[in-house]
């Protein structure tokens, strides 16, 4: 059987920082917690809706998901993620 990390990101603030709009957080990858500040992309919708999109590239070994069983996998990863707001 194959097991797959659970990912989540838990938002800890929505400011601006020299005029960009930045999102900060805590990305989890199985228990591996990596504080991250990322810029952020907002987009007006139809109705009381505005989207959030972001792009940043992480260090896998910061991550906890620095190495395989094949071998080592190294580097940096793009995570993108968006998400949308609703006035209610």
């Amino acid at each position: 059987m194959t097991e797959y990390a659970t990912v989540t990101f838990l938002v800890n603030g929505l400011g601006t920082v020299d005029g960009t709009l930045e999102l900060s957080g805590i990305l989890r990858i199985r228990g591996d917690e990596l504080a991250l500040d990322s810029p952020v992309r907002a987009s007006r919708l139809v109705g009381d809706r505005v989207r959030l999109g972001t792009k940043l590239n992480v260090d896998r070994a910061a991550a906890g998901v620095g190495c395989s069983k094949m071998g080592a996998i190294q580097g940096r990863a793009q995570l993108g993620a968006a998400i949308v707001l609703v006035r209610g």
